[in-house]
């Protein structure tokens, strides 16, 4: 999908949308895998690095390191916000 997003300059829900519309089956979106989801969780909760931190070094979003540990049931610590 990122291939066809970048070759036709469109946004990857668009590409998407038209691949579901004619039939071609989508793989879920996992960003993680067990053993880096247990990495994630041992960083955000015992290192306390930030999801941004953790984003960068996976090489994905703060989102989805987000979603990740809201599927865990991981608490999200307060933000906290530079002065």
């Amino acid at each position: 999908m990122l291939e066809l997003k970048r070759r036709f300059d469109v946004h990857e829900q668009t590409v998407r949308r038209q691949l579901i519309r004619r039939g071609v089956a989508i793989r879920p979106k996992n960003a993680f895998t067990d053993e880096q989801e247990r990495e994630v969780v041992r960083l955000y909760v015992d290192r306390q690095q930030t999801l941004a931190e953790i984003a960068l070094l996976f090489k994905v979003s703060a989102g989805a390191v987000r979603k990740m540990l809201i599927r865990r049931g991981v608490e999200r610590r307060p933000q906290v916000r530079p002065r």
